[in-house]
Parts: C-alpha cells; sequence; structure tokens
C-alpha cells in the first residue's frame, strides 16, 4: 500500500523525483549528512519565542501563531536554494488544513537570510497541488525509482550516494 502524501512528499516533489521516490518508500537519507544537520539545527534555534512542532493529522507544521484573529503556519527552511518546494510544502498544509475547515496563512521562513516569503492559498495553487499529489501518488506506485537527473540540488542531498555511487 502506498504512503499517503504528505508535505515532505509534496517538497520532494518539487525538488526531485527520484528523492520523492526514496522517501516514500522509507529508503532514509544519510543522517550524517552536514547539510540535513545545519538545517535541523536552524529550525530548533530559530523562532524560539513562537510556537513550534504542532501535528495535525499527517501535518507537522513548524510554527504557529494567531494575529488578529488569523491563524499564520510557517515553514522553516535554512536557505532560499529549495525555495519552490518549500513554498509548496507550505501551501500543502495550507490546502490540507482549508480541507479541514480551518482557513490560514502562511510563512516560509529563510532565518539565516533574516527574509520570509507570505503565502495565501488560492485556486490556482489549488489546482496545481491536486494535480501534483496525481503525479506523486504515480511516482511512488512504482516498483523503481525515476532516472536519475543531475540538477543543482545534488551537491547537498543526503541521497547523493544513492543515486551517484
Amino acid at each position: 500500500m502506498a504512503p499517503s502524501v504528505n508535505g515532505t512528499l509534496i517538497a520532494s516533489y518539487y525538488a526531485c523525483k527520484r528523492e520523492l521516490w526514496y522517501m516514500a518508500h522509507e529508503i532514509t537519507p544519510e543522517q550524517d549528512n552536514s547539510f540535513l544537520a545545519l538545517g535541523r539545527l536552524v529550525e530548533e534555534e530559530s523562532y524560539r519565542d513562537e510556537e513550534k512542532g504542532l501535528f495535525l493529522g499527517d501535518i507537522r507544521i513548524d510554527i504557529a501563531r494567531c494575529e488578529e484573529g488569523t491563524l499564520i503556519i510557517g515553514e522553516i527552511k535554512k536557505s532560499a536554494r529549495s525555495r519552490r518546494s518549500g513554498i509548496m510544502q507550505l501551501y500543502f498544509y495550507l490546502f490540507s488544513l482549508k480541507e479541514r475547515g480551518i482557513n490560514a496563512k502562511g510563512e516560509v521562513l529563510f532565518p539565516r537570510e533574516k527574509r520570509k516569503i507570505s503565502l495565501v492559498l488560492n485556486d490556482a495553487i489549488e489546482k496545481e497541488l491536486q494535480k501534483a499529489i496525481r503525479e506523486i501518488e504515480q511516482i511512488i506506485s512504482r516498483e523503481t525509482p525515476p532516472r536519475r537527473e543531475k540538477i543543482p540540488l545534488c551537491t547537498p542531498c543526503a541521497f547523493r550516494d544513492f543515486c551517484f555511487a
């Protein structure tokens, strides 16, 4: 049985389809990868005054706060290098919350760069996510991972040895 689509799989879909397949098949990345460790540290050490690590079903929200009666959820990323995947991951969380009757806004946060990108879900993004979810389900149902492609995100990737060993 294929795993249900979650935020991590959405982020992987927008970063690398091969990584997506590995993650869905519970093939774990190299845990002592310095880029993974840095990401964990940035998340732990940033925004200490915010409510962190909230779970709603299969959604893990990095931070949340209420501002003028509106729920704002945030996704913390170590750098804007994987900007698109972080944005789509947060849109997926907003979409999932909306399906549960919770309207929220989002912020992708890059604390080391002192930047944030504010997000509001719209119909076009919802349609894109629905298409991405269908494609993710197709990819993870395959018996083998998609073909290896050399992309800029390969250098820091914790799955690099799986692809290029």
